[in-house]
């Protein structure tokens, strides 16, 4: 379907927007597939024999997965007193539940590309972001109880994982005379949960991550998956983008961090005169070194 995208009115961002809900109700945005290698060792470890040395061989028979797995291993995350060296030690520091989040995450690294010269920048800013939200979520399940942090980690980069289709889509359909930024940030801010949703369903991720995506920008989320109002790993995102959105000056896109309902949620309440979170004020090297580890 080619459109005419042009940008600058409140009148022409509605007409996008309608052709963009035409184009998800056709199927005309394509929603990524689960890469193979993620697939495989998902497979893998559904085996309740599975063997560590098989899946260490999968894992090294990439270079790269198997070089950002032992960056992860030697992380803030999970660093000991000696340095992990192979892919199997690595497995087995992190366990099984890590190392499929560690897969994917490496994963959906080689999703954030395009072969638009005009979106290139767009899609860079938008794997900055989309790290840095990882790398403070990580470092938030790290100083809470009975939380993994490479979940975490995952939740954060998968939270924006719906602007990949409408990328996609833009580099189709835009014209040289739109406001770009403009335009994807008003496509974003619709529909990035709701095709989010869709990815992850069709990847049969469990709940709780799907959770993370439908409570994108969703300041006052409440899981419907804990009886209790226990805290969720959407929480802890939820409360990483609010810090995120301070990083960048944009606090008028969300309301006063005591006003959040994962906040109230959330075991440190201790606020900065900024009022940011002092246990990640006193991280910033950590999630700097996260951040890094992730691009």
């Amino acid at each position: 379907m080619q459109v005419e995208v042009i940008g600058g009115t409140d009148n022409s961002t509605d007409k996008v927007l309608a052709q963009i809900e035409e184009a998800i109700k056709k199927e005309e945005i394509k929603l990524p597939a689960m890469p193979d290698i993620a697939m495989k060792i998902r497979a893998a470890f559904k085996d309740e024999q599975y063997d560590i040395l098989k899946i260490a061989d999968t894992v090294q028979a990439e270079a790269g997965l198997a070089a950002y797995v032992l960056k992860v291993a030697n992380s803030p995350l999970h660093r000991g007193p000696v340095p992990i060296k192979t892919a199997k030690h690595a497995i087995c520091r992190l366990g099984q539940h890590s190392i499929q989040s560690i897969v994917l995450t490496y994963t959906i690294r080689a999703m954030f590309e395009t072969d638009s010269p005009q979106l290139k920048l767009l899609l860079k800013r938008q794997w900055e972001q989309s790290t840095c939200l990882a790398a403070i979520s990580a470092i938030l399940a790290d100083r809470c109880d009975d939380f993994d942090p490479d979940q975490a980690m995952l939740g954060g980069l998968l939270q924006d994982i719906g602007c990949l289709p409408l990328i996609d889509w833009l580099s189709k359909n835009y014209t040289l005379d739109q406001d770009l930024e403009v335009t994807y940030k008003d496509l974003s801010d619709k529909y990035a949960s709701h095709i989010g949703e869709s990815m992850l369903r069709n990847w049969q991720f469990d709940e709780e991550l799907i959770d993370v995506v439908k409570a994108r920008n969703d300041w006052s989320h409440s899981s419907n998956n804990n009886a209790d109002d226990s805290v969720d790993i959407a929480d802890i995102v939820i409360i990483a983008r609010h810090h995120q959105y301070m990083a960048r000056g944009e606090l008028k896109a969300c309301p006063n961090i005591t006003d959040i309902q994962a906040y109230h949620k959330l075991p440190f309440k201790e606020l900065t005169p900024d009022q940011s979170l002092n246990i990640l004020d006193e991280a910033k090297e950590e999630i700097e070194e996260l951040r890094k580890m992730l691009m």
